[in-house]
C-alpha cells in the first residue's frame, strides 16, 4: 500500500510478499487514483476480508485509514474454508452461490466502501456483521433491504482503528494494558520453529503405526518399482507443484534409508494424535525442519504452541501445549513451536543471562533455557533462577493464561493481531500458581496420557455421564466428513439432536452455568451416538477448530474404508470429558489471569515487540 521500506518487518512484522495479493493492489490502485489525483472519490470492492483484521496487512489499514474519512464495511461470511454457519445453523454459502447454477468461491468476502470528502472532519468507520443468513440468495435480498432503512448507520458498529489494535476494522477491543504485556516471541531467547509440513496426503501420517511403517518401508526399497509404490500410496509418487515423484524417491533413496526410530507421536489436530515417519526428506515434506528435530533429542523437553495470525472469528485459545511435536496446521494460521529448552544456535552468541550456570552440556552442542534476556531478567527480579525450571514456569504461566476464557472475551480484537501478549504477575508465588494451572491443562491436551477422575480411576461425578457411547453399529455414517475430487477433507452437517439433560445426567447438569444449559447426543449413524455431550463442550473451539466436530469428519466411513474401531469411540468420548474438565477449570483460570494482570508493574521488562 506504501513503498516498501526496511522498516516495516521490524515495526509491524510484515514483509513485502504479505503484500502482493492482487485485491490489495486493486485497492492500492484506486487508492492513488483519488488520494494523489482528485482529493475525493469512493472506492467499492468486495473482496477476500482477510484484510480486515490480519496482522499481514496492517500497512494496508494504516493507509486506507490515513487516506478515507469515511468507510463502511459488511461482512458478507460464507468461508467455505472453516465452514462457517449460519443462525439457523446451516452452512453458509458464499454470496455468490446461484443455486442450480455454481457453488461459489470458497472465500469468505466483505464488501467495503471507502469514501474521501474533500473535508476536513473527523473520520468515520463502520462495520455490519449481521447480513449474515445461511443462503446466498437470502443474504443478498438481506444487504439489498438495508438501502431502505431510514436510520442507514444504525446497523453499524463504530470502528476505532488505532496504531495500537494494528490499525483493526473489525469490532472489538483489548483491556487497556493489553499493548503493553509482552508478546510470546519476545519471552523466548529463540524464534519459534515451525511444525512439520506434510503436502503428500497424509503419505507420512497414519493412525496406525504399522501401516506406515509398512509403506514407507517399501517406499525406501527401490527393489519395489514405482508402479507399485504408486498402487501402494498414490500422494507418494505424485508429480506437479514442484514435486517429482519417481525423481525425488531415486535422490531420497540414494542418500537416507528407513529407520523405526523415526516414526514418531505427532500432534496433528487438537486431540488428533497420529503416527509421522519424520526425517529431513525433501520434498516430501515442504518444509523440513531439521534445527526442530535436533531439538527433540533434549530429554523431556515441551513445547508451547502458538500462532502468529488469527484466520478464524471462531478461533478459541490460539495456543497448545505438548511434549510432542506438532504439524504446521494443528492451529489455523500455523503452529510455531516455543521448546521449553533449546540448542543454542551458534550466531546467536551468548545465552539470555550469559550464566554457564545455566547451560546444559550435550554431544551437539550446548543446551539452554528458552528465555529472552528480558524474561530471565524478569525471573532473577522475583526471585526465581533463569534456567530449565523457570522457563517451564514461563510457557506454562503462558498457557494458562490463554486458556483463561476471561483473557479470551477481553482481549479479542488483540489476540487478532499477532501472537499473544501475555501478563507477568508480580511475584513468584502468582506465577508458580499459573503455572500450576498451565500443567494440569498439559496433562488434559494430551490424548496419549491418562489423566485421574478424567480418563482413569474413579471419574469425577459431572463427567462420568458425558459422551456414553450407545450401540453397536461403529460405522461412521451421519455425513461429518467428506473429501473433495482434489483429496481434501471438509467437514460435513452430520446428525446431533440437543435436548434437556435427563436424570440419569443431573451430575453433569449442576454445571450447566458452565457446560451449557443443554446437552445433545452426536450419532455415528441411524442407531448408534455418544450420549450426552454438553453444548458447551460441542462448542469448543481450540487453535480455530471445533475439536470434537474436526475429529469425526476426517473419519467417516467412506474416508477411511472401515468402522470405528472401540479405542476410537472411547477417544471421543474421552476427548468430550477432557474438554469438560478445561471449561470446569475456567473460573481458576480466570481467577490467575486476573491476579497476574494486577501487577502494580503493567509494563515489567519484556518488550512487547
Amino acid at each position: 500500500m506504501q513503498p516498501y521500506k526496511e522498516g516495516l518487518r521490524e515495526k509491524w512484522g510484515v514483509k513485502k510478499f504479505n503484500l502482493d495479493d492482487l485485491y490489495v493492489r486493486f485497492f492500492r490502485i484506486s487508492e492513488r487514483r483519488i488520494a494523489d489525483g482528485t482529493g475525493k472519490g469512493i472506492i467499492c470492492f468486495i473482496s477476500n476480508y482477510s484484510w480486515l483484521s490480519g496482522a499481514s496487512y496492517v500497512v494496508m489499514r494504516q493507509r486506507l485509514t490515513e487516506r478515507f474519512d469515511r468507510i463502511w464495511i459488511e461482512n458478507m461470511h460464507g468461508d467455505r474454508n472453516i465452514t462457517e454457519y449460519g443462525p439457523d445453523g446451516r452452512s453458509s454459502e458464499t454470496v455468490f452461490a446461484i443455486a442450480g447454477f455454481s457453488p461459489g468461491i470458497r472465500q469468505g468476502v466483505a464488501t467495503a466502501m471507502l469514501v474521501r470528502t474533500g473535508k476536513k472532519q473527523p473520520p468515520i468507520y463502520r462495520f455490519r456483521d449481521d447480513i449474515n443468513p445461511s443462503k446466498a440468495a437470502d443474504r443478498r435480498a438481506a444487504l439489498l433491504a438495508t438501502l431502505a432503512e431510514k436510520n442507514f448507520d444504525a446497523g453499524y458498529e463504530t470502528l476505532h482503528p488505532t496504531p495500537e489494535n494494528r490499525f483493526s476494522l473489525r469490532p472489538g477491543a483489548a483491556a487497556a494494558d493489553y499493548a503493553a504485556w509482552p508478546d510470546v516471541r519476545s519471552l523466548a531467547a529463540q524464534a519459534p520453529f515451525n511444525g512439520p509440513v506434510e503436502r503428500r496426503g497424509l503419505a507420512l501420517i497414519d493412525d496406525d503405526k504399522e501401516k506406515l511403517a509398512s509403506r514407507i518401508r517399501a517406499y525406501f526399497d527401490l527393489s519395489i518399482s514405482d508402479a507399485q509404490i504408486a498402487r501402494i500410496c498414490p500422494p507418494m509418487m505424485m508429480v506437479g507443484n514442484e514435486i517429482n515423484g519417481p525423481l525425488d524417491r531415486l535422490k531420497i533413496c540414494q542418500i537416507m534409508s528407513f529407520a523405526e526410530e523415526k516414526i514418531i507421536r505427532l500432534m496433528w489436530k487438537p486431540f488428533d494424535i497420529r503416527w509421522c515417519y519424520w526425517d529431513n526428506i525433501a520434498p516430501l515434506y515442504s518444509r523440513p525442519n531439521p534445527e526442530l528435530m535436533k531439538n527433540t533429542k533434549i530429554s523431556d523437553n515441551f513445547y508451547f504452541i502458538s500462532r502468529d495470525d488469527a484466520d478464524t472469528p471462531d478461533e478459541g485459545p490460539p495456543a497448545w501445549i505438548t511434549s510432542n511435536i506438532c504439524d504446521y496446521d494443528l492451529l489455523r494460521g500455523h503452529a510455531r513451536l516455543f521448546p521449553v529448552e533449546v540448542f543454542r544456535r551458534e550466531e546467536s552468541g551468548p545465552t539470555a543471562v550469559g550464566r554457564q550456570a545455566d547451560m546444559f552440556s550435550a554431544e551437539d552442542g550446548t543446551i539452554i533455557p528458552n528465555l529472552s534476556q528480558d524474561a530471565s531478567i524478569y525471573l532473577e527480579r522475583i526471585g526465581l533462577g533463569a534456567n530449565r525450571d523457570g522457563a517451564a514456569l514461563v510457557w506454562r504461566h503462558a498457557a494458562a493464561i490463554i486458556f483463561s476464557p476471561a483473557y479470551l472475551a477481553e482481549n479479542a480484537a488483540g489476540l487478532r493481531q499477532g501472537f499473544p501478549r501475555i501478563p507477568l504477575p508480580e511475584n513468584a508465588d502468582l506465577l508458580k500458581k499459573s503455572a500450576a494451572l498451565g500443567e494440569q491443562l498439559a496433562a488434559l491436551l494430551d490424548p496419549d496420557n491418562p489423566v485421574d477422575g478424567v480418563t482413569a480411576g474413579e471419574i469425577r461425578p459431572e463427567l462420568a455421564a458425558i459422551a456414553v457411547p450407545v450401540g453397536q453399529n461403529f460405522a461412521l455414517t451421519a455425513g461429518w466428513g467428506n473429501r473433495t475430487e482434489k483429496g481434501i477433507t471438509m467437514p460435513g452437517r452430520g446428525k446431533s439432536e440437543p435436548r434437556a439433560y435427563a436424570e440419569t445426567e443431573a451430575a453433569t447438569a449442576a454445571h450447566a452455568t458452565i457446560l451449557g444449559e443443554k446437552t445433545r447426543d452426536v450419532f455415528l449413524n441411524e442407531t448408534s451416538f455418544w450420549k450426552n455431550i454438553p453444548e458447551a463442550v460441542w462448542e469448543t473451539h481450540i487453535g480455530g477448530y471445533q475439536v470434537l466436530k474436526k475429529w469425526l469428519s476426517y473419519r467417516e466411513k467412506p474416508i477411511i474404508g472401515r468402522d470405528l474401531t472401540d479405542g476410537e469411540i472411547r477417544h471421543v468420548m474421552e476427548t468430550a470429558r477432557r474438554l469438560a474438565a478445561i471449561l470446569l477449570l475456567g473460573p481458576d483460570l480466570d481467577a490467575s489471569f486476573r491476579a497476574c494482570a494486577k501487577s502494580p508493574d503493567p509494563t515489567p521488562p519484556c518488550h512487547p515487540n
